[in-house]
């Protein structure tokens, strides 16, 4: 804890969300926010509650998204402000789904790969008209991140965030927002492994760090200390990953493949301008 405050901007008051405080900090008022894999609607819904505008894409359950956008709209009481979006597809095909519009900030809760036997990230969203009588969902879509692992995970991650950072103005801050999960006992840092292959392949730099107490706490941060005593510290913060676009590379085909993590072979040393030194991309096979 001391280490990632002493290297960036500290601690988030814990009950504050990583998400309105980047929100608060990095933008103004009329900006507008994308979240490329928005999930529930959290980075919109504080955007526009905070008069900024935002547009989240969604690629299954955006009707449980769009639904609780709409409360905020509907509530009687300090209604939100903001101009929220929510797009169901495929995160890659930002093109598509946003023509040429630009953002000011980009900020996302990385989606976890699969890391054992289930789904790390399937969501708890309560009933669907698809999922009706079930409290937990199970992505169905092969291409959706969740159900993704190993070198085919992190190169779908590098396309999603390569397609959003190009939507992004220079000058504007990528965030990502990761409570690290936990793998044989230890913490494994996706938060750190997300933040290198980003700086060794994309246009943007370090800017800093911050982190929040995890809230509420999960079943897993309560019961698995207990089931495993000598397990090293689970991570119970989130950390938040300030980068900031330094320019705009000339327009490139996101489907591209690249070896993790932080490649030598893949990189674009960071300077006044952009220079592509040594990146290597390949089409993926269809």
């Amino acid at each position: 804890r001391d280490s990632v405050a002493s290297r960036g901007l500290g601690d988030v008051y814990k009950r504050q969300s990583g998400y309105r405080w980047a929100i608060q900090q990095f933008t103004k008022e009329g900006d507008t926010i994308l979240d490329p894999t928005v999930g529930t609607g959290t980075a919109v819904v504080e955007a526009i509650n905070h008069r900024r505008n935002a547009v989240g894409i969604e690629l299954e359950y955006s009707e449980i998204t769009k639904r609780t956008i709409q409360v905020q709209y509907d509530r009687t009481h300090l209604p939100a402000e903001g101009k929220g979006t929510i797009i169901e597809g495929d995160a890659r095909d930002l093109d598509k789904h946003v023509g040429d519009q630009m953002f000011d900030m980009v900020i996302n809760g990385t989606p976890y790969p699969v890391l054992g036997g289930g789904q790390s990230d399937s969501p708890e969203r309560g009933y669907t008209s698809k999922t009706k009588g079930k409290h937990n969902i199970k992505y169905q879509k092969d291409k959706n991140v969740g159900v993704l692992k190993g070198q085919v995970y992190w190169d779908t991650i590098l396309q999603i965030y390569s397609a959003a950072i190009d939507k992004l103005k220079p000058g504007g801050k990528f965030i990502t927002l990761i409570k690290d999960p936990t793998q044989k006992k230890q913490p494994w840092l996706l938060h750190k492994m997300v933040a290198e292959m980003l700086m060794e392949n994309l246009p943007v730099k370090p800017y800093g760090t911050f982190i929040h107490k995890h809230l509420p706490a999960t079943i897993f941060m309560n019961t698995y200390p207990k089931q495993w005593p000598d397990a090293k510290q689970i991570p119970l913060y989130q950390t938040g990953t300030v980068l900031e676009k330094y320019c705009q590379l000339p327009r490139l085909d996101h489907n591209f493949q690249t070896q993790h993590p932080a490649s030598p072979e893949a990189s674009i040393r960071h300077s006044g301008v952009c220079r592509n030194k040594n990146l290597v991309l390949s089409p993926v096979q269809e």
